[in-house]
């Protein structure tokens, strides 16, 4: 059976070259075929623009029962976007890879490699994606030649949490939503960019899984934790890596050998510390990373350094003229 899955419905082929062109055309109409034929009335493709190396398709999908279905391999690799928000419990499986039973998390962002077939599975849904079929060789070129697929890095790929990526993605789909002067030259260089970013993502993904959290998992959290401002709470943390508090405490002690709590607690200090080194007042940092008083942020940053936010910014003060005489 062919997939119920939101990534069948959006496609856009991105970053190949002429050569590659007639095959993920075929690909892509071969696709569309069978969307037409599951979802008559539950798909629509709200904007396409075709390209030298891109053709790209914005679709709307919605489902009123649960999905679960198989998406077959293409010579291509699949990337995907989903603009809206994935279904928190949507998890894929890659067939004749992993058991029956294997499941992982599926992300707002995902990519499957070029010849294999993943199961998904979710509840209803109602989104809005972008989907981006890339020449192998296009991805492969950015890569070493030992490079290969492993297990680790085929479960790391069902949930990129990379923000680059993300903003890029986005930005094509606003050029196809709402083109503007030179439009086509555009979207053809943040689809070079897409796949520059894609190969920097995959060459930095381990060949072995590493204890505790997945490295996506682990992205996430310092993805939050780079935001300035108020503290997220253990919940906010569990909920963005989809675990439990228990597991997600115990995997990244397990990853870092240390806690949770100590890591979010230094982040903020590095972001106190940054902020103080700005003209900014203290009462405006306070404010910014989520204290309710500036004595409660005074009273932290004390605690943590030993010594108040107003010292820490002469001392910072008296370095910077130092500096610069000395230059």
């Amino acid at each position: 059976m062919l997939a119920r899955s939101s990534w069948l419905f959006v496609r856009a082929c991105v970053g190949f070259a002429t050569d590659y062109r007639h095959n993920i055309l075929t690909v892509k109409e071969e696709l569309v075929s069978a969307v037409e034929h599951i979802w008559s009335g539950s798909t629509t493709v709200e904007k396409e623009l075709c390209l030298a190396k891109a053709t790209v398709q914005l679709v709307y999908l919605r489902s009123v029962e649960p999905i679960d279905g198989v998406l077959p391999e293409t010579p291509a690799h699949r990337l995907e976007l989903c603009l809206t928000r994935r279904p928190p419990d949507a998890e894929g499986s890659y067939l004749d890879l992993w058991r029956h039973d294997q499941f992982e998390s599926i992300g707002d962002l995902y990519m499957v490699p070029a010849g294999t077939a993943l199961r998904g599975r979710s509840s209803a849904l109602q989104i809005t994606s972008i989907s981006c079929l890339l020449a192998p060789d296009s991805l492969n070129a950015l890569l070493d030649e030992r490079w290969a697929w492993t297990d680790s890095r085929l479960q790391d790929c069902l949930h990129i949490a990379d923000t680059r990526i993300c903003q890029l993605l986005r930005r094509l789909a606003e050029e196809v939503y709402h083109p503007g002067f030179a439009s086509e030259a555009m979207a053809e260089l943040i689809t070079e960019q897409v796949i520059i970013e894609l190969g920097r993502y995959c060459a930095g993904l381990t060949e072995a899984p590493q204890k505790g959290l997945a490295p996506w998992r682990l992205r996430v959290i310092e993805d939050r934790l780079a935001e300035v401002r108020d503290v997220p709470t253990l919940a906010e943390l569990a909920s963005l890596c989809r675990l439990s508090a228990r597991h997600l405490t115990r995997g990244f002690r397990a990853a870092r050998g240390y806690s949770l709590g100590r890591h979010i607690a230094e982040r903020q200090l590095d972001h106190a510390k940054r902020l103080l080194a700005t003209e900014q007042s203290i009462k405006v940092i306070a404010r910014a990373l989520g204290f309710a008083s500036t004595s409660s942020f005074c009273y932290a940053f004390r605690r943590a350094t030993d010594e108040t936010p107003r010292q820490f910014q002469e001392r910072e003060r008296r370095r910077l003229i130092g500096a610069l005489h000395l230059n």
